[in-house]
């Protein structure tokens, strides 16, 4: 699976199936095909099924959380120059700062109202951008 122009691919990591479902969905009425994780692990085991055009990550700490898999996508043949969305409750300046060092994009919080992820997903995942 891999997105096109007509139809950008999402990578949707969340550690709360209901969320990343929800979100998946959303997007997909938004024109979107999406590909769901449920951690970093599988996460970067999509990576072998599919090429996405922007990641939305919202995991917890456990395991693996956002700075490690951003780090990780960013070492990664398929996704280093893909964009990368973190979704967090931890919105200090320190945590965005870690964030974008990381190498995420964007960071909002969470929850993040949808007009504004919906809005950085469609820019970043834009053809060109």
């Amino acid at each position: 699976m891999t997105g096109s122009t007509s139809s950008p691919l999402a990578l949707v990591v969340d550690d709360d199936p209901a969320s990343a479902a929800t979100l998946g969905w959303l997007l997909e009425l938004f024109g979107f095909a999406v590909a769901i994780a449920n951690n970093g692990e599988e996460a970067l085991a999509r990576l072998s099924e599919c090429t996405p055009d922007v990641v939305t990550i919202s995991i917890g700490p456990a395991a693996m959380g956002v700075q490690e898999l951003t780090r990780l996508l960013r070492q990664h043949p398929v996704t280093r120059t893909v964009p990368v969305i973190a979704q967090t409750g931890l919105v200090s300046g320190e945590d965005v700062k870690q964030a974008k060092e990381a190498g995420c994009d964007v960071v909002v919080p969470k929850p993040c109202p949808l007009d504004t992820l919906l809005e950085e997903i469609r820019r970043l995942a834009a053809p060109g951008r």
